[in-house]
């Protein structure tokens, strides 16, 4: 039997604390009551849609549809999400973001799959309506070009 690698073990950690994050979170929500759980359940339920929605776009090698939050797609999760609040320094991606938990077990998929998470702001140009678009690219590693030594090394 080997010894684990630095990365297995580095890897487990981040695991752990990720799930560790998450089952707070569930107490926390637990404690604040049914509104509040199904408001969970919600988000949960929206991350887990982005992740079949993405994966079958990808194996279907189709182009990938973003999931809206707001301008009448997802309004509920977007107002539990407080999308309308969201700037750099709190948004969902942010570790004081309430729901930090679920962004994380999100980029965790993300990351183990090569992909790289995007969530971008979009507004009509007039005031009226906003929302955000959640969307996956390949991560940063796996999107640089070839140089054409390396092309010809392979080919």
């Amino acid at each position: 039997m080997t010894n684990p690698s630095l990365g297995e073990i580095l890897g487990t950690q981040i695991n752990d604390k990720k799930a560790h994050c998450l089952l707070e979170l569930e107490q926390h929500t637990a404690q604040k009551g049914l509104c509040a759980e199904r408001d969970l359940q919600a988000v949960k339920d929206f991350f887990h849609r982005a992740i079949t929605q993405f994966t079958t776009d990808i194996l279907a090698r189709i182009e990938i549809k973003p999931l809206l939050l707001g301008n009448g797609h997802h309004e509920a999760v977007a107002a539990i999400l407080q999308t309308y609040r969201w700037k750099r320094e709190n948004g969902i991606g942010q570790p004081t973001h309430p729901y930090y938990a679920l962004w994380q077990t999100f980029q965790a998929w993300c990351s183990e799959n090569d992909l790289q998470p995007e969530i971008e702001y979009h507004c009509d140009g007039i005031g009226k309506q906003s929302w955000h678009q959640l969307s996956v690219k390949p991560a940063l590693q796996q999107h640089q070009p070839k140089t054409q030594a390396a092309s010809e090394l392979t080919a």
